[in-house]
């Protein structure tokens, strides 16, 4: 399962200004209340001196964890789809940038439609239609490399993104799609899109989705 990389926590860069402020301030009200002692004759004394510091930094480093998982669970929020789980459009494109800009040679995109869904929500019901593409998500996800992954584009459109040669795609394209219509007696049309030199996210999704859209119309699907 592809696993997203943790971005920056805002803020993070002045966590270390913050513990030297607030150590300077203990250090300045200590000195005003002649309570700084240098010569630390008893154990006290030399606790007295370090305890406001170390409380201090165990302070700034909580507030500095709760805010890294605050910030992590909103980003996961705004790139999961809510109803599928799975990674979203806005995901899609950022990560695939990032693709083409490291490794584009080896990305390989499907696109992917269900066939006749919105006949299946009329006569089946929104509930329904929405255990299609749960179990649609599911099972695209099925079997990914580490650096692949499946975000919902739209509706009851899919895109993959794989990064292994054509013929494994392929396979791996046409046994998903064989266990989704064994499941939900559903077929679903596909276009794949290999990267070409000069490739950007528009275009690679385009011919894609083009792809698809011709299968589509032949009846292949």
């Amino acid at each position: 399962m592809f696993k997203s990389k943790r971005k920056k926590i805002p803020g993070s860069a002045h966590f270390g200004f913050f513990i030297i402020w607030a150590c300077l301030i203990t250090f300045g009200a200590l000195f005003l209340e002649d309570a700084l002692s240098l010569s630390f004759e008893t154990p006290w004394h030399l606790l007295r001196f370090f305890l406001p510091f170390i409380l201090l930094i165990g302070f700034g480093i909580y507030i500095w964890e709760r805010q890294r998982k605050i910030f992590w669970e909103m980003y996961l929020l705004s790139v999961n789809d809510p109803l599928t789980g799975i990674y979203n459009h806005q995901f899609l494109r950022e990560t695939l940038q990032e693709f083409i800009a490291m490794h584009p040679k080896s990305i390989i995109i499907a696109f992917f439609d269900v066939n006749n869904f919105k006949k299946y929500n009329d006569e089946f019901g929104h509930l329904a239609g929405d255990s299609v593409l749960k179990g649609l998500a599911k099972i695209l996800q099925e079997d990914l490399h580490d650096d692949e992954f499946v975000a919902r584009y739209g509706g009851d459109e899919f895109v993959a993104v794989f990064s292994r040669n054509f013929d494994d795609a392929e396979k791996h394209i046409a046994s998903a799609l064989q266990n989704f219509q064994k499941l939900t007696n559903l077929t679903v049309s596909v276009g794949v899109a290999q990267y070409k030199e000069g490739d950007s996210v528009d275009s690679i999704l385009v011919r894609a989705d083009k792809s698809m859209y011709r299968n589509k119309n032949r009846g292949n699907l």
